[in-house]
């Protein structure tokens, strides 16, 4: 379920990654250019520092989340 801004899944995957990566670990989850704002601040309001990366070759839009 994706929740009230759809990104409800990323949010748990992110916060989850919060407990599991070791310092300076990332974590890479695959989003939509629709949801890639929701998603970034998910990576954010789970304590990661976090951007967005594209490539328009393939058309894929992922959010990279760092501990």
């Amino acid at each position: 379920d994706g929740g009230a801004d759809g990104a409800g899944m990323q949010a748990r995957v992110f916060e989850a990654a919060l407990r599991l990566l070791a310092p300076d670990g990332v974590c890479i989850v695959e989003t939509s250019d629709h949801l890639s704002d929701a998603t970034l601040a998910a990576a954010v309001a789970a304590g990661l520092s976090a951007h967005v990366e594209t490539d328009d070759d393939i058309d894929a839009v992922v959010v990279v989340a760092r501990r």
